[in-house]
């Protein structure tokens, strides 16, 4: 049996510029819901308000997302994509603590880099119920889990002390960072998400620091001696 022939290369052409209009119709319905959550918040930005901020109808963002809360859901997913991926994939350190402390810093960068996202988290974070709210959570949980995987890492490898509660310290270590987020949040000229992670790495720099006994006999068991 032969197999079918490739479509005709002119209906391929005719597609991309729906596509086009489809992307950018999502991205202006995004860019409308996130002005209207910064500004006003979740329960004053409705379907119909976004859909008429973005320049279409209720119809379009019912038919794009289905619902409030998967609108609310995409919103988040887009304003914590510069750094959310990056406690799934930690970025490069000799050690799992240096690989700790430069995600530390990596995050404070990146949401000083976007104020309007870090305030739609926020304002979702504490405004959200139900089914958004289950989704906060579990994004939290992924969070202390990838804390908590490193930090057992550092243990293992020697860099991190051993006396540590790993699972202690990873439910810390976002308590924190939900802090640093929500203390800007109130006072944002006051806040420089920068200086304070920053500050956060070095003091977990040094709190997490094993004995230098401890230390040197790490390096001298990774070196076979």
């Amino acid at each position: 049996m032969s197999a079918p022939p490739p479509a005709p290369q002119p209906t391929a052409r005719l597609i991309e510029p729906q596509q086009d209009r489809s992307h950018e119709s999502t991205r202006r319905l995004l860019d409308a819901a996130a002005e209207l959550v910064a500004e006003r918040g979740y329960t004053a930005a409705t379907l119909a308000e976004i859909g008429r901020s973005a320049g279409y109808s209720r119809g379009l963002v019912s038919a794009r997302f289905g619902s409030k809360e998967n609108l609310m859901w995409a919103l988040v997913q887009r304003a914590s994509n510069a750094w959310f991926p990056k406690l799934l994939d930690p970025p490069p350190g000799r050690s799992a603590r240096d690989q700790l402390l430069a995600l530390v810093r990596t995050i404070g960068e990146q949401v000083a880099r976007d104020p309007q996202a870090l305030q739609v988290l926020e304002r979702l974070i504490f405004e959200a119920s139900g089914d958004l709210r289950q989704r906060f959570v579990a994004s939290q949980r992924i969070m202390e889990s990838s804390f908590r995987d490193i930090l057992t890492r550092g243990i293992d490898d020697g860099s991190i002390r051993a006396d540590i509660e790993a699972e202690v310290e990873a439910a810390l270590l976002v308590a924190t960072l939900r802090g640093i987020s929500y203390q800007w949040f109130l006072y944002p000229r006051e806040v420089d998400l920068v200086r304070l992670h920053g500050g956060l790495a070095d003091q977990l720099a040094d709190r997490l620091r094993p004995p230098r006994r401890l230390r040197t006999t790490a390096r001298a068991r990774g070196s076979g001696r």
